[in-house]
């Protein structure tokens, strides 16, 4: 009796043993069995001898153990039996700090491999980190969070960072100082955080303060790229480190992003302080010079001024981006409007849309979503050529005849003003051209409304021709109505034309048939105009 009872003990034991016993296998082939635990972006295995090792997720091929998923709470797939490209996407997938770049580098997986035996898995890996990313997952100190425990962490963040501004009103500045690190601590993602620090270090001044401004602006900076505050505070801090080349190019940086007095003013100033040489032969800084003197004489800005700008973020700014506001999708730092120009995957959009985000995502009417080449991106005009890669011919709209539009013909604008703020839908609203200006940036004036978002999309005239690329907006106020502005056909064509060994495809000429109703342009237009997803962040090449 006591040996069958020994007997069963040791199965038993023996059969837990193999149960709990999982198996990690690295990219050089090695091979270790044991119970694996995950340790932030490592994982650490305990064997059978009892030894423990850790291990760099970086360095491993494949975990097979029931007990562990991958983020998001699904079975991360076993790579020991893919081909290398998809061994490379699902390393970068892993490395990456935004859900939506690791979904990303699948699309691109994607779509280089249309042939690959493991596409069927490359499409679930896909569609998990784009749901990650919907979900507004966050890679916080090396491990992914989302859902309830991601609310109690930025619940408790915001309380941490309410108490630390209400201690900063009160002067009880070390107290403050306190919360704001703890926040940090706890959070490395918090903009708020380091911008706040960096904005305290940079006025209470003095070199050793200037470089702890600098720390802390950088990492804002990093986290909120476009955020022309940060930027231009940044400039100022660079300045008084003398650190000249620097502090004028991140200045410049700030006004593209907002082209305001203080902005402009912070620009003239950092030039101001810039030795005579730099100016006149550093190849970056003195085009900046020549084109400071039209922005100084825009703002009525008569030279430098002896007082720098601390500027703060306007309000709403954490859920607005220049080109596309609205609360963004964790790794989207703005949005904008594309149209395709032929039935080959071309689409046309501005330059301050392609050219300020690392990666363009082009989301399309039935929400698929693909990596967009860049084929040119002009430095003279506001205007951008990307390319998706498809199999059937796209939608496309043709470019007007004209060169100019006759005053008061009518327009229809479609985009997707305001970012995910109205949802992933475009949008129409109607007018008429008032006026045909010969301005350096846009010639065509519309009374159709476009807000931010809408940069790049089609003005479209009764003829479902586009009649000028969407490009800015005047601004407005109680007093002051605002007005849409675009890039007309003739100068379209003439980019096109100067661009003819790049652009080597062929544009389809505008037709004139019967007039078209709203409803006629948007139902035969709507597949043909594209959401752009500005992304931060790149995408290895060698995926294939």
């Amino acid at each position: 009796m006591l040996k069958r009872f020994i007997t069963a003990v040791l199965c038993t034991l023996i059969l837990s043993s193999v149960l709990w016993a999982g198996k990690l296998t690295l990219h050089d082939g090695t091979v270790y069995e044991g119970e694996i635990k995950k340790l932030g972006t490592s994982y650490s295995i305990k064997l059978k001898d009892g030894s423990l090792k850790l291990i760099s997720a970086t360095d491993i091929q494949s975990i097979d153990d029931p007990k562990l998923s991958a983020p998001g709470g699904e079975k991360k797939p076993d790579a020991s039996n893919m081909g290398e490209g998809f061994v490379r996407a699902s390393r970068a997938a892993e490395r990456s700090e935004q859900p939506l770049l690791a979904a990303t580098i699948w699309q691109k997986y994607i779509d280089d491999n249309p042939a690959a035996s493991d596409l069927d898995k490359a499409r679930a890996e896909q569609k998990r980190w784009q749901t990650m990313a919907d979900q507004g997952a966050e890679k916080i100190k090396g491990k992914w969070v989302v859902g309830d425990d991601l609310k109690k962490l930025h619940a408790q963040v915001d309380t941490l960072m309410r108490d630390a501004v209400q201690l900063m009103s009160t002067q009880q500045t070390l107290k403050s100082i306190t919360k704001l690190q703890e926040v940090i601590r706890i959070y490395p993602n918090s903009f708020e955080a380091h911008f706040e620090l960096g904005y305290y270090y940079l006025l209470k001044g003095g070199n050793e303060q200037y470089d702890k401004a600098i720390t802390s602006l950088e990492m804002a900076s990093k986290i909120r790229p476009n955020s022309a505050e940060t930027l231009s505070n940044l400039a100022i801090a660079y300045n008084f480190r003398r650190k000249y080349d620097v502090a004028v190019l991140t200045a410049y940086k700030a006004v593209q992003i907002q082209d305001s007095p203080a902005m402009v003013q912070n620009l003239i100033n950092a030039l101001s302080y810039a030795p005579p040489g730099m100016r006149a032969n550093h190849p970056k800084v003195r085009p900046i010079m020549e084109e400071s003197m039209v922005l100084a004489s825009r703002h009525g800005i008569g030279g430098p001024s002896g007082q720098w700008t601390y500027v703060r973020p306007r309000p709403g700014a954490e859920l607005k981006d220049e080109d596309g506001p609205g609360p963004l999708v964790k790794g989207i730092i703005g949005s904008g409007t594309g149209f395709f120009i032929n039935d080959s995957g071309y689409i046309m959009t501005n330059r301050h849309v392609a050219g300020a985000a690392d990666q363009v995502i082009v989301r399309m009417s039935d929400g698929t979503q693909k990596l967009a080449e860049k084929i040119h991106v002009d430095d003279k005009q506001d205007i951008a050529i990307l390319r998706i890669k498809t199999d059937a011919p796209t939608p496309f709209i043709s470019l007007a005849a004209y060169d100019t539009p006759p005053i008061g013909t009518d327009v229809t604008v479609m985009g997707f003003p305001l970012g995910a703020a109205m949802g992933a839908n475009v949008k129409i609203t109607r007018g008429v051209v008032t006026a045909v200006e010969d301005k350096p940036e846009c010639d065509v004036i519309v009374d159709a409304q476009v807000n931010p978002g809408n940069s790049g999309g089609p003005m479209i005239d009764k003829y479902g021709n586009v009649l000028a690329l969407v490009a800015m907006k005047t601004l407005s106020d109680e007093a002051v109505s605002s007005y849409g502005l675009g890039i007309g056909t003739g100068r379209l064509r003439k980019y096109f034309d100067e661009q003819k060994q790049k652009l080597t495809f062929t544009l389809a000429p505008g037709t004139k048939g019967a007039p078209m109703s709203t409803e006629e342009i948007a139902e035969k237009y709507t597949k043909a105009t594209v959401m752009l997803l500005m992304v931060a962040g790149e995408v290895p090449d060698g995926l294939k």
